[in-house]
Formats: C-alpha cells, structure tokens, sequence
C-alpha cells in the first residue's frame, strides 16, 4: 500500500519540481527533490535518490527539462521495479 501511494504520488512531485524550476522558486525545486529523494530513500530507489540529491544540492540546472525528464525517466524505472517487488 505504501509503495502505491509512493508511485501515485511521485508524478505530482515530479510536476511540482517543474513548476518551481519554470517559475524560478529555487527553495521550491530544492523543496520538491527533497521530497522525492526522501521518498525514494524509503523504497530503497537509489538511482532515483542519487539523482533526485543532485538536484536538491545543486538547485534548478542549467537544463531543468533536460534534468526533469532523466529524473522522470528513473522514477518509471524505479515504480515498475517497486511494483513488481511488492506483488511478489
């Protein structure tokens, strides 16, 4: 059950992330990969973790869509490895 709500809340945590890094609220991006980073710590998702820190420490990059989209990319990775550890 966790694991879903995780999986089903992440998408709106990614969307928040890019609404702070189109808006420029930094503390809101750094907000929002915390978010998911704690979040994938949990579930044990530490490529999804690492990548997520990166982006808390290092704040809105250069290429946000760029970095959204990767970090987006690994949470699929990861929901689907979650999903099918918890329905084993």
């Amino acid at each position: 059950e966790l694991v879903q709500t995780f999986v089903d809340e992440a998408p709106g945590m990614l969307a928040d992330l890019a609404a702070a890094a189109n808006s420029g609220d930094a503390d809101g991006f750094r907000r929002a990969a915390h978010s998911i980073k704690s979040n994938a710590e949990t579930f044990g998702a530490l490529a999804l973790a690492n990548l997520a820190r990166k982006l808390e420490l290092d704040g809105v990059p250069a290429d946000a869509p760029g970095a959204i989209a990767a970090l987006d990319a690994e949470f699929q990775t990861s929901a689907a490895a979650l999903k099918g550890a918890s329905d084993g």
